[in-house]
């Protein structure tokens, strides 16, 4: 069986789903689409292959797919409860997040892992700090991050992804912008991450992406409602709640796995790993890697 993944790229980044489907386009059996570049959803279809919608807002597939001329043999990530609800009846649905699954009673939990970097030794004692800026994504970001910036303990380089902005701090010593995840990665030494109370994260992959690049991880202190792909990745490692120069060895992680025998197992069950009943077998998101890996 052929599986199509579909995605949608988001302006100059190539994120999240975009990323992950260009790495598992590798398989002979996958093949990977931009939403953008297909006429019709019914070009790709076929006897023999199955459609997988990897991007988890089906909104944006909206002008050439919906559940009305979707079929029982799709599959379709969604990261909303009420997406979950509308979709069960006519498709397979799955969500790449362990702790967001159950949030939204996602049918299946099929996180989709690959091998980004290997990890790389790092040069601390010049930190460049790194922090992939969303704030369309995590409205609450904005303000926050500037106000981490206010309070750092002391100065460092800056180095950006994502959204551009100018950043003032007497605290920054140098700002550099990218689009490009990999010169991103090969240049933090420290990746600092925002936990929402806005935004659910399913997987942050890039989180993901700098474990691999051997990026020593900071997430401060943020109590919210609900648990998220954040805090099922910080389960798997030693993490910093705020800047120091201390060192975290996350080389053991199970997220620094080849992924190989694993990602033979995600297309051989049809991209529906686990199913919603099985999860309440498993603790953490740790426990659930050290188990299927």
């Amino acid at each position: 069986m052929i599986y199509k993944l579909i995605y949608k790229s988001f302006g100059k980044m190539r994120r999240g789903a975009c990323t992950s489907s260009h790495f598992l386009s590798k398989y002979s059996n996958i093949e990977s689409y931009n939403i953008k570049d297909i006429k019709s959803i019914s070009d790709i279809r076929d006897s023999k292959s199955n459609l997988v919608f990897v991007t988890q807002i089906p909104s944006l597939y909206s002008e050439k797919y919906s559940f009305i001329n979707a079929k029982k043999s799709d599959r379709v990530f969604l990261r909303s409860d009420e997406t979950v609800k509308i979709y069960k009846s006519f498709v397979y649905t799955t969500n790449n997040g362990f702790s967001h699954s159950k949030n939204i009673n996602s049918e299946y939990y099929t996180p989709i892992l690959y091998k980004f970097s290997n990890i790389k030794f790092k040069n601390t004692d010049k930190i460049i700090l790194g922090y992939y800026f969303r704030p369309g994504y995590t409205i609450d970001s904005s303000f926050w991050f500037q106000k981490f910036l206010s309070s750092l303990p002391f100065k460092v380089v800056l180095y950006t992804m994502g959204a551009k902005s100018i950043f003032s701090s007497p605290n920054i010593i140098k700002h550099i912008h990218t689009y490009d995840n990999v010169e991103f990665f090969d240049n933090v030494t420290h990746y600092l991450y925002f936990k929402s109370n806005e935004a659910q994260d399913p997987y942050p992959s890039s989180l993901m992406e700098a474990i691999q690049s051997g990026c020593q991880i900071i997430v401060p202190n943020n109590i919210r409602y609900f648990k998220d792909g954040i805090d099922d990745i910080l389960s798997t490692i030693k993490y910093h709640t705020e800047l120091n120069y201390e060192i975290f060895d996350n080389s053991k992680t199970p997220l620094n796995s080849s992924f190989q025998n694993y990602t033979k197992e995600l297309i051989k069950r049809g991209f529906l790993y686990t199913h919603y009943n099985e999860l309440k077998n498993y603790k953490n998101f740790n426990e659930w890697l050290e188990k299927e890996l």
